[in-house]
């Protein structure tokens, strides 16, 4: 059974997903050279946040449990207070496409760094191998952001 807080940080994790999805989403419009990049990783984190929905619903059945380590609502708060300001500064065409490579590779390193979906312990045989392709997928997100932050520099230069 899950503790009342934790309830709070899946929450939150569901709408980390849904947040950088949509901010994603604003990137690929306003920055088509990078559409397909943007839009990739946009439909990814939907499907991620409908994964984690997923897992809260598996956690009623004991078929899934969750720890949330160090992770703590009010981090997980101001995280998603950030998106929420760099989606409206993008909304303002406040930011160019260094500045939101950049947010999409921080926001990327941040989500490895706090090993969100590992969070997620799976008990049922049939739901094990989804943890590691959604960590693979958020590592592949950091590294092709990570690359195109490198070629957009060297292309300044």
């Amino acid at each position: 059974m899950l503790e009342p807080y934790q309830k709070k940080i899946i929450e939150y994790m569901y709408s980390q997903e849904i947040l950088l999805a949509k901010l994603y989403k604003l990137f690929s419009e306003q920055f088509p050279d990078y559409r397909e990049f943007w839009e990739d990783l946009a439909k990814d984190e939907l499907r991620h946040g409908e994964l984690i929905k997923q897992f809260y619903k598996a956690t009623k059945k004991d078929l899934v449990t969750f720890c949330e380590g160090k992770i703590k609502t009010y981090t997980m708060k101001t995280f998603l207070d950030s998106i929420e300001k760099i989606i409206e500064r993008t909304q303002n065409g406040e930011l160019n496409v260094k500045m939101a490579m950049t947010y999409t590779y921080d926001f990327e390193r941040s989500l490895i760094e706090k090993n969100v979906f590992s969070r997620f312990k799976i008990l049922d045989k049939k739901l094990s191998g989804i943890i590691d392709k959604l960590e693979k997928e958020t590592n592949k997100h950091c590294q092709k952001a990570k690359n195109l932050v490198d070629k957009i520099r060297v292309s300044e230069v």
